[in-house]
């Protein structure tokens, strides 16, 4: 009776009807599946465990387990299995199905359906009482009870119901992200009762979208899906296009966090499940690639299930799975040291080969929060020349400048680098999605490619049917980029063809966002620390003795500890419940094997050995000693020290070479070293403030915390000043806050330079931030900063956007506040405290922070236990160490402010034995080249040094009598030619550096 309609504004809402109605129609039921829960627990239960196990029947709906528990299910499926037939599985928590004994496919609030295999009769389920995704699907969380299993059922799945969907969505979500171009939003309104106004202003596309849309819900009201086919067959043709100059390389990516919401064992688990999807992805669309990282996750993998990993090395194979990332886990770069930075990707690499049999030229790390300016040395000496990350779009501030360009690091390495503008790492190949990245790609006029992970992320999971139906239709289609499953090495390879076309930016990737993540959780870190040094000493034994390589054991567990939301302190409170006793176990352990080692004869002298390339000063019983470098010797042969006299005053503490003066109030207030004044511009004190993130309590600390904080009260009691075996002390204390006691001891110790502050606190706070300010006069433009290898400067005074985004900071435990000459400065050396705040010459170093602890309010009634505080460090005691020295420019090696982070907080190692010493006989020349770490090699060992200033220089390698040293890649690899012009002559010991650079030297 009437014509088409015109209306098209009326069309969205039909269209989102048509879908509703079109999704009721692909599925039906054939039948229930007959349960058996099989049990439940805390710990891993293998799948041969549960297999011969009788089990209670059970049907849904069936709440089960406390929170993380793993649980098993046993499934009969109603006969028979045919092709097409496909597993429905609606549980609030995962599940991956096991047939044969193998995983097959995960299920999760993405990923509810998956094909059977036909004449299947039997299968088992692992269930995880854990609903934490944020990647997707309906997250309504768990009920009191547990996991609720809401269906388990064998559903028929109408092919042309699914393909009319998917055309129908496909086409409907291309035309909303064209009217969203076009800025008119009217179009598309999909509410019923209101007013829709007219299109009067809209692309010929867009109008052809909604025109077809509309045709294709006539079709379905005539005649269902097969009418909608007619329509969008030839609409599909017709807006296939290739001329867009941007292609899009789309890889299958699960970010996978191995901790963060869910411990560690959940996160094996996620692992066992993503891949168990990939692989079923796979087999469905043969198009589809997928690339997964973190070698510890195939290790997982070949743990638990051989026969799922058979399968991935057979996808490997056939170029359509690739295992890119490069590092053991997605690693921190800020807190690990260098070394621990170096090992990620050695381990990493030894990791990948034995469970895959390749390795990665690509660092895929999208979520790690900052970058610091040494990686792109460490990459290239360890085979890696690709970077990837997404994380850089969470700037708050400023938007960094490049897409695809050569990143320099601080020494001037370089690596191809590619960062995504628009989108992350959980995309689900919107219109949107791709439009952007094409859009916001700062590199489109000279190469044609962006990169683009698709996939439901943080929690796993990863791609879904859904990615594959949408990447089919939007392969070739107008108005977008060619689109297309691709390898991530082919694609850094297609760009590195340009590298000579791509900008260069030098220096660290600061990240502003997730500044608190330097600060939370103190005593993880200090056990990570304490980690990292307890295996240096490990393996200095080793190299001193020629044993050889240490254990992978201690080295795995501290770099899977390096990852982005461990270390950082961002994980729930059960990670670091099970992680810290684990770290100081292993820290014990390691100094034990150390120690066996080096003797335990106890009819010999006592004896002590200093772990460290560099000479190590010590103060016991009074006495103060000196051991050379990786070297030990009994006591009574060590050179003795003069231990000088002190000065032990209420308001004066003094050595030989530095006296430290305190105000009425137990404050420093002035510092003279070595007869020269360090410009100190008032009382240094302790400040408190009010820590209240916007959004993320345990990441961040937001800028107007550092607007808000006082200093701490006066102090009230007990102000003492003595000499002991250490030396001279000056002890204070106070309370503070909610209930919180702070002892605070100032020392000098025989001969040193410097003034050594320790801080007890027994912590009762909730949202403070701790923090010691000291003011100086040292007002250069810049302040420097320790990196895991060599430093980096930020600047220091009001500027402009960038500069006023990083008001916290990171600092590998030291900073140094000097003028523009670096002449003259104070430093500061940590022993294991990273975050640091510095403006107008006042230097502060976060202390410790109260921050409210992730996640810790939900599926409360679920725990099997739960935390003896809701905040980071609330309810504990805490022991904070540093120490305050005067920079002078000309200030010999051993007072760097690098070497005094390592000496100052490292103890000989107390062994009975004899006289040990190393091929090393100590540097001469160049003092800002450090050496700080020897790791045993099968014919030696490898010294690791690195330069700390950005100095220009030279230095002689001293060696014993028969030694030879040439120097090598950091990971024992040969130099190749490029490295040729950093000159080490091996006939006399000479090296010539440049700054920044890290060094290794092969010392046989």
């Amino acid at each position: 009776m009437l014509p088409k309609n015109p209306l098209l504004q009326l069309t969205a809402p039909r269209v989102r009807n048509t879908l509703d109605q079109i999704r009721e129609s692909i599925w039906s039921t054939k039948g229930a599946v007959q349960l058996r829960f099989l049990g439940n627990g805390p710990d891993y239960i293998p799948p041969e465990q549960v297999r011969d196990r009788a089990g209670d029947k059970i049907t849904p709906p069936f709440s089960w387990g406390k929170l993380f528990d793993h649980g098993w299910f046993a499934l009969e499926f109603p006969a028979p299995v045919e092709e097409g037939d496909f597993l429905r599985w609606d549980d609030q928590g995962e599940g991956t199905l096991y047939i044969d004994g193998e995983p097959y496919a995960g299920f999760d609030t993405c990923h509810k359906e998956w094909p059977l295999p036909a004449g299947v009769q039997t299968a088992f389920m692992e269930g995880l009482c854990l609903q934490r995704g944020v990647w997707g699907g309906k997250q309504d969380g768990l009920d009191a009870q547990g996991s609720t299993l809401l269906t388990a059922e064998v559903v028929r799945r109408n092919e042309k119901a699914w393909k009319a969907f998917h055309d129908m969505e496909s086409l409907f979500l291309l035309a909303h992200d064209e009217a969203l171009r076009t800025g008119d939003r009217q179009g598309l309104q999909t509410g019923g009762a209101q007013y829709k106004s007219p299109i009067e202003k809209a692309t010929v596309l867009l109008r052809r979208l909604l025109r077809a849309l509309d045709d294709a819900c006539n079709a379905w009201d005539a005649s269902a899906a097969e009418g909608i086919l007619a329509v969008t067959g030839p609409l599909f043709s017709s807006l296939c296009s290739e001329c867009e100059g941007i292609k899009a390389v789309i890889t299958g990516h699960a970010h996978i966090d191995l901790v963060w919401l869910w411990t560690e064992a959940c996160g094996e688990y996620k692992a066992v499940h993503t891949f168990s999807s990939a692989n079923r992805l796979m087999e469905l669309y043969p198009e589809f690639h997928f690339g997964y990282s973190q070698s510890a996750s195939y290790e997982a993998v070949q743990r638990r299930s051989p026969a799922l990993m058979e399968r991935v090395r057979e996808r490997i194979g056939e170029k359509r799975w690739e295992p890119t990332g490069a590092t053991y886990v997605e690693s921190d770069t800020q807190i690990a040291c260098g070394e621990a930075l170096v090992r990620a990707f050695t381990v990493g690499h030894k990791a990948f080969q034995e469970t895959v049999g390749t390795s990665s030229r690509v660092l895929w790390i999208p979520d790690v929060f900052g970058y610091c300016g040494c990686l792109p040395q460490i990459m290239k000496e360890c085979g890696v020349d690709y970077f990837f990350t997404t994380k850089l779009t969470w700037n708050t501030i400023t938007r960094f400048p490049h897409s695809s360009f050569r990143w320099q690091g601080i020494d001037g390495s370089e690596v191809i680098t590619h960062i995504t503008q628009a989108c992350g790492y959980n995309n689900r190949l919107l219109p949107e999605d791709l439009r952007e990245e094409t859009l916001s790609y700062r590199q489109s006029d000279v190469h044609d490619e962006i990169l683009i992970p698709s996939g439901y992320g943080d929690g796993g999971g990863g791609p879904a049917m859904e990615h594959c139906e949408r990447q089919r239709r939007y392969a070739s289609i107008l108005g977008l980029p060619t689109t297309r499953w691709g390898r991530v090495d082919d694609f850094f390879r297609r760009l590195e063809a340009i590298r000579h076309e791509l900008p260069a930016y030098q220096g660290e990737l600061y990240f502003e966002y997730h500044r608190g993540i330097f600060t939370t959780h103190h005593r993880l870190k200090a056990a990570f620390r304490d980690l990292e040094a307890a295996l240096r000493e490990e393996e200095a034994v080793h190299a001193v003795l020629g044993k050889g390589p240490v254990g992978e054991h201690a080295w795995k567990r501290v770099l899977f500890a390096q990852f982005h939301d461990y270390i950082p302190g961002s994980s729930v409170w059960q990670v670091y419940a099970e992680g810290v006793p684990e770290m100081e176990n292993l820290a014990t352990n390691c100094r034990g094997r150390a120690v066996s080692a080096l003797g335990r004869d106890n009819t010999t002298a006592p004896g002590r050995f200093n772990p460290l390339p560099l000479p190590l000063d010590f103060t016991e019983d009074g006495r103060s000693y000196r051991l050379p470098p990786l070297s030990g010797g009994m006591l009574s042969d060590l050179e003795v020290l003069p231990s000088g006299e002190f000065v032990a005053e209420k308001n004066r503490l003094g050595n030989d070479r530095v006296l430290a003066t305190f105000d009425g109030q137990g404050r420093l207030s002035r510092l003279r070293i070595d007869k020269e004044e360090v410009a100190l511009a008032g009382s240094a004190q302790i400040w408190s403030y009010p820590d209240n993130p916007h959004e993320y309590d345990c990441w961040d600390i937001d800028r107007q915390t550092l607007s808000l904080g006082k200093p701490l009260p006066d102090i009230a009691s007990c102000r003492r000043s003595g000499v002991d075996a250490e030396g001279a002390f000056l002890r204070c204390e106070q309370t503070l806050g909610q209930g919180s006691h702070l002892v605070t001891t100032y020392r000098l110790r025989p001969g040193s330079p410097v003034l050594e502050v320790e801080h007890r606190i027994d912590w009762q706070e909730e949202k403070t931030l701790l923090k010691m300010v000291i003011p100086t006069a040292y007002a250069g433009t810049q302040a420097r900063f320790g990196s895991p290898f060599g430093s980096v400067r930020r600047a220091q005074q009001a500027g402009d956007a960038r500069a006023e985004a990083m008001f916290e900071v990171p600092a590998s435990r030291w900073a140094l506040v000097a003028d523009d000459s670096e002449y003259r400065g104070l430093f500061v050396v940590t022993e294991n405290t990273y975050g640091f705040t510095v403006r107008d010459g006042q230097l502060g170093i976060s202390l410790l922070r109260a921050a409210r602890l992730p996640w810790v309010d939900k599926d409360r009634e679920l725990a099997r236990e739960l935390p003896a505080s809701d905040f980071s460090d609330t309810g504990q005691s805490h022991t904070i160490r540093y120490a305050l020295g005067h920079f002078r420019a000309e200030l010999p090696r051993e007072e760097m402010p690098a070497a005094l982070a390592e000496t100052l907080f490292t103890r000989p190692l107390r062994y009975n034995g004899r006289p040990l010493s190393s091929a090393l006989l100590g540097l001469e020349g160049g003092p800002s080249l450090q050496p700080v770490w020897a790791q045993p090699a099968e014919d030696g060992f490898i010294l690791r040094l690195h330069e700390t200033l950005g100095r220009l220089g030279q230095c002689r390698v001293l060696l014993r009598d028969g030694a030879s040293a040439a120097r090598v890649r950091m990971d024992g690899r040969p130099l190749g030619a490029e490295d040729a012009r950093d000159g080490f002559d091996s006939a006399s010991g000479l090296l010539r550096f440049r700054g920044h650079r890290v060094y290794s030297l092969k010392i046989t």
